[in-house]
């Protein structure tokens, strides 16, 4: 959700005729962004990768797990299955 720029308040509601945000000095393009609408801790979602299936890898997905909410997490391996250098010198 976005909220009105009324504080570039040139028309209704800080737009041109065709509905774009309108800086103070009338310049369109001045605008570059949005500005978004939500509470200070607004916990959004994250999106984590992680390279490699070894120890650290299976590591950080269990800490992901543990510790965070709202992350969608990938993990990438080359092995067909996890274990990093312990599935490869088996």
């Amino acid at each position: 959700m976005t909220i009105s720029l009324d504080v570039f308040n040139t028309g209704a509601n800080g737009t041109d005729a065709n509905g774009k945000p309108v800086a103070p000095n009338g310049d369109v393009e001045a605008i570059g962004y949005e500005i978004y609408d939500h509470p200070i801790g607004h916990k959004k979602k994250l999106r984590v990768i992680t390279i490699g299936g070894g120890a650290s890898g299976i590591n950080m997905a269990y800490q992901i797990k543990k510790h965070m909410e709202n992350v969608e997490h990938v993990a990438y391996e080359k092995n067909p299955e996890l274990g990093g250098t312990w599935y490869e010198n088996r």
